[in-house]
């Protein structure tokens, strides 16, 4: 699939203003430097455009947080904890079986056992019962005397499950960060998306919602518990669920991840595979080495699984507990490498023009589509949904492309659902089979039209193009402090131009799929750079024998106590 490079284009009048008023203020005597022009760039292109801007954005742990008690519900949410509490009720804890809720889970059951013995969590089966607050798990709560349900990353359009809940004397306080509808549940709700809600950032993950109720709790009903010890489950939701990482979340994050290493949770560093006392993990660790895990357990088995683990204190026994969950993961890919594969054989059968790329085989695991789905966007770049059966209907997962509104199209075909929910970029669906061909046929001419009739093509933004020489270790430690990097503040991308091959490079990945780079200049041959291109191994034998170019990613590779830069590449453009 090819990519159009666009730049983005920032006021360098802006940039050399601020890039001289931080050297003045540093020192007086001397000019801007050139990384501080690079990194004054990409501050302006953030809006950053005075010192003191400039200062708290690069210091994230110095931000205060918004006050948990201006969102809306959030005193009477308060209340009914602590009548819960006082009373000695019975509560239980629901989640969804993703990263986010279970994290989720774990975060409001850490604290809420400092302050009573009668609670307990549920995950739903992904199965048997699906997303959010279903009606076997209204039932359990009621057999179990719970009389309050704490739900976590779900709830929000589950009416007529709370109202089953409370016919049977069970209240709600809902913790939920997806678009709600016009019908909102009967339960005390916290969403900054819904309506009349004055908290100041909408984008908070479900987890991060659950930590603000304990921070309003803790802020009326003061105890020794330090809430910001949870603030390590909060990083990791926010950055699994893939919610944009600025405001209040790019804080959130910066702060967890500092927690993340506080706290060296067992089941963190064996996820990780790191030490967390002298490594410092990014997004993307958490990303790409713990997200999988935690969510194979739903996926393959069991979300309670993940929760267990997350929990559990003692090394040993995390690690029994962590041992499954490698099983799991493994397994995961299997069924993920197989479905891919059938799905884009499929995808290549249909030979008129789409815009949409639609799959459905009822033998795929469901816990696997939402990923097949991401992977089909890589292969053929459209709004793209992954069906397969599940108790006699039809589920679905939803992935959309960059700037497309997959929630607000699929809003629109929701006549033909049974149920449905998610965000702009994300959605599940089910619906009965007889009705999969009408809504294909819909969701279709509903796309091309929000399209314009043009065919979606894949951009990759850039910042500057700089030259290979301005690459430095400290370029790179001046950048890293723009991070946590996630969706609405990527890593600064650059563009390098006219570079060689050193005759070091080489396809790498157990199927050469990759592509580990040893660049360099005609015009200072004697210095190079190491790069790492994913996906990109097929192009070896060009880059050997041809000038190229490179937008990339500069980072810090970490290895044994050394720093080096490094290239982390996204596309390269061979000259003919």
């Amino acid at each position: 699939m090819g990519h159009i490079w666009k730049k983005y284009e920032v006021d360098q009048d802006e940039v050399l203003s601020l890039a001289a008023a931080i050297a003045e203020q540093k020192h007086p005597e001397k000019k801007p430097s050139s990384e501080l022009k690079i990194l004054c760039n990409s501050l302006v292109h953030r809006e950053i455009k005075s010192i003191d801007e400039a200062k708290s954005f690069l210091n994230p742990l110095s931000i205060t947080e918004y006050d948990p008690l201006s969102m809306r519900g959030m005193n009477e949410a308060v209340k009914r904890l602590k009548q819960a509490i006082d009373h000695n009720e019975i509560i239980m804890v629901y989640g969804d079986y993703d990263v986010d809720g279970t994290t989720a889970v774990a975060l409001m059951i850490s604290y809420l056992q400092s302050r009573t013995n009668n609670v307990f969590h549920y995950i739903p089966d992904r199965h048997t019962e699906g997303y959010g607050i279903s009606k076997i798990g209204v039932e359990f709560a009621a057999d179990q005397g719970a009389t309050l349900t704490i739900a976590l990353d779900c709830g929000i359009k589950a009416i007529e499950e709370i109202t089953l809940g409370k016919e049977k004397g069970i209240d709600f306080i809902i913790c939920d960060h997806h678009t709600p509808t016009d019908t909102l549940p009967d339960a005390i709700i916290l969403n900054p998306k819904q309506p009349k809600c004055t908290y100041p950032f909408k984008e908070l993950s479900g987890c991060a919602i659950g930590y603000k109720l304990i921070k309003a709790f803790e802020a009326l009903e003061p105890s020794d518990f330090n809430a910001n010890e949870l603030l390590d489950f909060v990083a990791v939701s926010l950055a699994c669920d893939i919610v944009p990482l600025i405001d209040e979340n790019r804080v959130l994050a910066a702060k967890g991840i500092q927690t993340l290493c506080e706290n060296r949770r067992p089941s963190f560093e064996l996820m990780l595979g790191m030490d967390l006392a002298n490594d410092v993990p990014t997004i993307a660790d958490l990303v790409f080495k713990i997200g999988p895990k935690v969510n194979s357990a739903g996926r393959m088995d069991h979300g309670h699984r993940a929760v267990e683990l997350m929990l559990e204190k003692k090394l040993d026994k995390a690690r029994e507990l962590f041992s499954p969950l490698l099983e799991l993961n493994i397994e995961r890919r299997v069924h993920e490498q197989k479905a891919t594969l059938e799905a884009l054989e499929d995808l290549e059968k249909i030979k008129e023009r789409r815009f949409t790329n639609v799959v459905f085989r009822p033998e795929w695991h469901k816990g696997v589509i939402g990923i097949v789905a991401s992977r089909l966007i890589e292969h053929y770049y459209r709004p793209t949904i992954v069906f397969t059966e599940s108790n006699g209907s039809l589920v679905g997962s939803a992935r959309s492309i960059q700037d497309f509104d997959i929630y607000e199209t699929l809003l629109s075909c929701s006549h033909h659902f049974i149920q449905f929910g998610g965000h702009k970029y994300a959605a599940g669906i089910e619906l009965e089979q007889t009705k999969f061909q009408l809504f294909q046929d819909e969701f279709e001419i509903k796309v091309k039209e929000k399209l314009q009739g043009k065919e979606p093509v894949s951009e990759l933004y850039y910042e500057m193009e700089i030259e290979l020489s301005q690459i430095t270790l400290s370029l790179a430690r001046k950048l890293q402090r723009i991070s946590p990097f996630g969706p609405g503040n990527k890593r600064p991308a650059f563009v390098i131009r006219n570079l060689h091959d050193t005759g070091k490079s080489r396809a790498v990945g157990a199927d050469k799929d990759h592509l580990q780079l040893f660049v360099t200049t005609a015009r200072n041959s004697d210095a190079s750079i190491k790069g790492i291109a994913f996906g990109l191994g097929k192009l070896l034998g060009q880059i050997q024998h041809k000038e190229f170019d490179i937008l990339a990613n500069i980072s810090i590779n970490r290895w044994k106590g050394t720093e080096q830069v490094q290239l982390e590449v996204k596309d390269i453009r061979l000259y003919q």
